[in-house]
């Protein structure tokens, strides 16, 4: 998938001095994880195009990950990407909703010559909730200049 996928619209968004701090209790509905710090954190969110004659489809999912300053180019996999801190974020009114550490899958990617980044994400995740759910996702990501 190129950037997004159908009846979605995505966004990305790098912050710089930045870090992703999920705490409990905060509500994925409601708030975004990122707080003032030392890292650039990364955030690709994909939110389902509304249907108007469906109530509750309000989907976001959300993949955020951080990096220390002045990296070009990076590649972590499975245990490895709890040291970017990544997270998914499943945001929905009519399901299960929460912050997932990634900790299954790979996060890679490289600063083009114009500023922008070029990042591939693939990863698994299962939720905690009472019947587990596996989300899937693999993405190649266009992160503009700032």
């Amino acid at each position: 998938m190129k950037d997004c996928m159908p009846n979605f619209i995505c966004r990305t968004e790098i912050d710089e001095a930045s870090i992703i701090r999920p705490e409990k209790g905060d509500m994925p509905l409601d708030v975004n994880p990122i707080y003032t710090g030392d890292k650039t954190v990364f955030t690709f969110e994909a939110e389902f195009i509304d249907d108007p004659d469906f109530g509750d489809d309000e989907v976001i999912n959300r993949v955020q990950f951080q990096l220390d300053p002045g990296v070009k180019h990076f590649y972590y996999k499975d245990a490895k990407l709890e040291k970017i801190n990544a997270y998914f974020t499943h945001v929905a009114y009519s399901s299960e909703q929460g912050y997932y550490p990634i900790r299954k899958g790979i996060i890679e990617g490289h600063q083009q010559a114009d500023g922008s980044w070029s990042v591939f994400i693939h990863f698994d995740i299962v939720t905690a909730g009472r019947i587990p759910t596996k989300m899937d996702g693999a993405y190649e990501v266009t992160f503009s200049a700032s």
